[in-house]
């Protein structure tokens, strides 16, 4: 009867199991199971005594509230991220992305945070400025390519620490203008038969 249900595994001696169709069960130590820390409950407060924030910060859900905002609340630890001061009842709460979309951000949740709406617009203020750089930036970077492929289209050389173009090497399609089209299109305006200045 021992040989059959207690078993050694390991170093664990006396280890209560069975074998069935070639498969060992056995049953966990209390040492095996992990303790999960729960936090206490704040003074009286219960689900229904309507502290939304509260309970959705807690739980990460509440019925009441949006679950993009309750996710983003029990992340946070109920606390704004501009401020940093804890959501009170009665406070708006609003859905900002860290990185504005304008400026290269995303919608994923890495990139949302929950703010108090007066929060938001300060943010939005300094937002602006962040958009019009990425703007900025994405213009120059476009310049600079351009520069680029022009400078690989046109052999150069550095003489004297200045770019100089090497002989025979200029590539003089990109400076020829094209003809006209026979009489489809003119480079200058044709004035009308009336007299009037244009056609």
């Amino acid at each position: 009867m021992v040989k059959k249900y207690w078993h050694t595994i390991g170093t664990n001696n006396w280890v209560f199991g069975c074998k069935f169709k070639n498969k060992e069960y056995t049953l966990f130590r209390h040492s095996q199971t992990e303790v999960v820390r729960y936090t206490k409950v704040k003074g009286n407060s219960s689900p229904y005594d309507g502290n939304t924030n509260y309970w959705a910060s807690r739980m990460g859900k509440h019925p009441e509230m949006k679950k993009s905002v309750a996710t983003l609340l029990k992340k946070q630890k109920g606390k704004c991220n501009h401020c940093g001061l804890t959501f009170m009842p009665g406070d708006k709460i609003e859905t900002d992305h860290i990185t504005p979309i304008k400026a290269g951000g995303n919608n994923l949740k890495d990139n949302l945070q929950a703010l108090h709406s007066h929060c938001h617009d300060t943010k939005t203020k300094r937002d602006l400025k962040d958009i019009k750089s990425y703007k900025s930036q994405k213009i120059w970077d476009k310049t600079l390519k351009e520069i680029n492929f022009h400078f690989e289209i046109i052999k150069w050389e550095w003489k004297d620490d200045l770019p100089t173009l090497v002989n025979g090497t200029r590539n003089r399609s990109l400076f020829t203008e094209e003809p006209d089209e026979g009489k489809l299109s003119r480079p200058v305006l044709k004035t009308s038969r009336a007299g009037d200045s244009l056609a």
